[in-house]
């Protein structure tokens, strides 16, 4: 009997309590557990894409030359005739009386004499145009490696020199491992008549010839 009294006088005092404006105390809230977030390394620099897709041997650059690709004469390709002389001595001839497009192949071998992997791009430069005939030039390659050159010669019996850079090689006419001297590569500008007569090889690339009375297949090619 005694329980019950003093659970009545509980309950009572509790209800007591509200009825008066008291507020419960309020359980605090958990505070939420603490999480550690672990650090990341720092991602490791990755390959530039150009150097990830270079499927040719290690550089250096220790050999580099220029020489033509295609001719295209009043919009019609046609091939590239070249005058050969001793000593090395050539230089592609071209129809004065028509309007030419020419493009030319750069061409990068390692010590070892093999197709190498490159840094940078390849820089191009007008040496000499004394009839101011070049009336465009331009690149065709992402890291120029093919060079063209639109010209005019306008009847006009002349020359141009051109020369290319590259890992701070100049660059050589027509193949770097021959018997050519480090010079500018040379385009001249004559009649139909002395290419007829003088001009009697047919450039194919990588250092091959044609022409029955081409001189240069008594040499051999590097």
């Amino acid at each position: 009997m005694r329980r019950y009294s003093v659970w009545i006088l509980m309950v009572g005092a509790a209800l007591a309590a509200v009825s008066c404006g008291g507020t419960p105390t309020a359980t605090p809230t958990p505070a939420p557990p603490t999480t550690t977030l672990a650090t990341q390394p720092s991602p490791l620099p990755s390959a530039s894409p150009i150097a990830a897709q270079c499927t040719f041997q290690p550089g250096p650059v220790a050999r580099f030359a220029i020489s033509p690709r295609e001719l295209r004469t009043d919009g019609v390709q046609v091939p590239i005739m070249v005058r050969a002389r001793p000593d090395w001595d050539e230089v592609v001839c071209l129809d004065r009386s028509k309007s030419h497009r020419l493009d030319f192949n750069a061409n990068q071998r390692n010590e070892a004499g093999r197709e190498c992997c490159f840094e940078g791009v390849a820089t191009w430069r007008v040496v000499q145009d004394p009839g101011n005939i070049i009336a465009a030039n331009g690149s065709r390659h992402e890291r120029d490696m093919i060079w063209r050159f639109n010209i005019e010669p306008g009847g006009r019996e002349t020359s141009f020199q051109i020369e290319a850079e590259l890992e701070g090689l100049k660059s050589y006419p027509w193949q770097s491992g021959s018997g050519y001297r480090r010079e500018p590569f040379r385009v001249v500008t004559m009649s139909a008549q002395e290419i007829a007569r003088d001009c009697l090889c047919i450039y194919r690339g990588n250092g091959v010839y044609e022409g029955s009375r081409c001189p240069k297949l008594a040499q051999t090619p590097d």
